[in-house]
Formats: structure tokens, C-alpha cells, sequence
């Protein structure tokens, strides 16, 4: 039996091993069986869905310091202050990356619509959310980087979009969870939070 995953869009994948040229076992995941079923995942491993694509990988393990009560924080700054539910979060070492939709407020307006058309009520959100989760792609927008353990303090960056420069972008560093999401939240998602320098 292969440890089994089952990303967001509701796909299967399958742990598995397979030789090398050289000789050497290479782990992957697979949607087919293709190799030797593999199970347990390996030790410093660990099986990682990509926020942008939902194809699960297998990823060297990297303990964080982030808390639990301060990815919530975060999330639940998107939630007040951005007014958005579409949402992924990524937790890797010392970095927090939120993901937003790609998709554009008309074809969200036409999945909410055909949902609506099979009969879910308005107020199913919920059910809307996992859909669009589903069905959409996500790209990176901000990312925090725990930067003093001891006083909680965290650096900012936003993503750049320009062709040339597709890179983190440094917007402040070394200050309190909340302030950041404070400040910064109300323009996510909007061009408004492109102009953040």
C-alpha cells in the first residue's frame, strides 16, 4: 500500500519509488501508480501540496516558529480587513506566504452562479469557498518571516508581478504580527496594495 494524498481539487496521489540511473531510490508522488508503492513517507520528508497549483510533492521537513494562535491572526486579518474568504496559507520554515484566487471577480460571479443553479442557497459559503478553492489557481502575495523569536517580531514582503523582477519585495521589518496585518490587509487583493514600496 502507498501513502495516499488527497489535495484540494480532490485528486489522489500515491507515494512511490523508482531507481535512478545511478542506482539511487528517488521518492515522488504520482496521480498513477507507476513505481514501487511507498509507505511511510520517508523520514525528513514530507508530503506538500502547492498552494499555486495543488500538485503534491514530496519536500524536505522544516520545523517552524510559528504559532498556530499566529497563522490564525493572519488568516483571520485577511477575513476583517480584506473582506476575502479565498484564501490559502503556507507554512514553511520561519515564512508564512499567503495565496490569493487568480480567479477574476467575473468567473467567480459565473461559479457562484451555476452553484446557486443547482439549487445551494446563497448563504451556503462554505460550500462556495471549497469550490472556488477547487477550482481555482493561486498566487503568491505577501509573506511574513519571523525575524525575532523572543519579541514576536516579523518582516513583511509582497510579491512582484513585473516580468524582470518576479520577486519578494521588502516592505518592513522587525514589527509586531498585528500591526502588519493592520496596515496592510485593508488593500489586499486590490491594485491599491501594488503600490505598497
Amino acid at each position: 500500500m502507498a501513502f495516499e494524498y488527497v489535495n484540494r481539487k480532490q485528486d489522489r496521489y500515491y507515494l512511490q519509488a523508482a531507481k535512478t540511473r545511478t542506482g539511487k531510490t528517488r521518492y515522488y508522488f504520482g496521480r498513477k501508480m507507476t513505481g514501487t508503492p511507498v509507505d511511510p513517507v520517508p523520514e525528513g520528508k514530507e508530503a506538500y501540496e502547492s498552494p499555486e497549483t495543488g500538485q503534491v510533492l514530496l519536500r524536505k521537513s522544516k520545523p517552524t516558529r510559528i504559532t498556530a494562535e499566529e497563522r490564525e491572526a493572519v488568516a483571520d486579518g485577511i477575513r476583517r480587513y480584506a473582506n476575502l474568504d479565498c484564501f490559502l496559507l503556507d507554512v514553511y520554515g520561519d515564512s508564512l506566504t499567503v495565496y490569493l484566487s487568480t480567479m477574476d471577480e467575473q468567473a467567480t460571479s459565473r461559479l457562484l452562479e451555476s452553484i446557486r443553479g443547482l439549487g445551494f442557497m446563497q448563504h451556503t459559503s462554505p460550500f462556495m469557498k471549497q469550490a472556488i478553492v477547487q477550482t481555482s489557481k493561486f498566487s503568491k502575495a505577501v509573506r511574513f518571516q519571523l525575524v525575532d523569536e523572543k519579541k514576536r517580531l516579523f518582516s513583511i514582503e509582497r510579491w512582484c508581478f513585473r516580468g524582470s523582477i518576479d520577486d519578494w519585495i521588502d516592505l518592513e521589518y522587525a514589527k509586531s504580527l498585528s500591526k502588519l496585518v493592520q496596515k496592510y490587509f485593508p488593500t489586499l487583493g486590490t491594485d491599491e496594495f501594488y503600490e505598497w514600496v
